[in-house]
């Protein structure tokens, strides 16, 4: 939309595409607009710290308005991804699109026929569903920076139960930030455009408010007759496997406990 300041633009719209051709409802349509930018751009500065990105060589770290990733070149996906949850995204009313894209930010990356053909799924590391709260952010979900190669029987089965279970225990122990990634080393099996096809996921749920953290490591299998608690690790053992540093804001015997703990659910 072009638009001509001070305010003589000839049509402006609302956000369903509706014209608006009244001036006093055009002033308030475009202060509508603005503060919604606004909104968008001040949901990533109030709700993802630095902090808490695990510490890392990145290759590149792309910052969205909703989430947070580190992209590795090599592998052609991200190393890991960081996102904020809380109720008002989950019981969103935003519909799922399936618009695998290219992430515009990203260099090296992949297009969503580049999994045409292969028998995987692209997999999200941040959920399409955990992005309910508006358009953009459901939309910025399906960038492929954000989707490995899973298995069908892993991507439809126990990381979908995952995905579930994160929302809900969300919604009863409140606002929470989500880290998700494959495990990325040397000597994994490729697709074409050299992506790389992980052998486990992982996720790490981190309350700030409780100071309290629930991971997960699922090898990228079909998991049939499993659930999320038959894979519960500690935040320690995932460090082993990644060599990142998560959590190290905290005070070190602080960071010592949470790290170690298994939390009950």
């Amino acid at each position: 939309m072009k638009a001509h300041w001070p305010l003589k633009m000839r049509k402006v719209y609302s956000m369903e595409g509706v014209v608006i051709k009244s001036f006093k409802v055009r002033q308030r349509a475009v202060i509508f607009l603005f503060a919604t930018f606004v909104f968008n751009l001040s949901i990533f500065a109030a709700s993802l710290p630095e902090y808490l990105s695990p510490k890392s060589n990145c290759d590149q770290l792309i910052e969205h308005p909703y989430y947070r990733l580190c992209y590795d070149s090599d592998h052609r996906l991200s190393l890991w991804t960081l996102h904020y949850l809380d109720s008002s995204f989950i019981e969103g009313s935003t519909n799922r699109t399936d618009d695998y894209r290219l992430d515009p930010l990203v260099l090296k990356g992949v297009e969503g026929r580049d999994y045409k053909g292969s028998g995987f799924d692209r997999g999200h590391l941040v959920p399409a569903a955990d992005m309910r709260l508006n358009h953009k952010a459901m939309s910025e979900s399906f960038y492929m920076s954000n989707m490995t190669p899973q298995r069908p029987g892993f991507n439809r089965g126990i990381w979908q139960s995952l995905e579930r279970l994160v929302r809900r225990l969300v919604l009863k122990r409140g606002p929470a930030y989500v880290i998700t990634a494959p495990i990325l080393n040397d000597g994994l099996t490729r697709l074409k455009k050299n992506i790389s096809i992980p052998q486990d996921f992982y996720k790490i749920v981190y309350w700030p408010k409780q100071r309290e953290a629930i991971a997960f490591l699922i090898p990228n299998e079909s998991q049939s007759g499993q659930s999320p608690r038959d894979f519960q690790v500690s935040v320690d053992q995932l460090e082993n496997l990644t060599s990142l540093d998560f959590f190290w804001h905290l005070e070190d015997g602080e960071e010592d406990i949470l790290e170690a703990q298994i939390l009950p659910f």
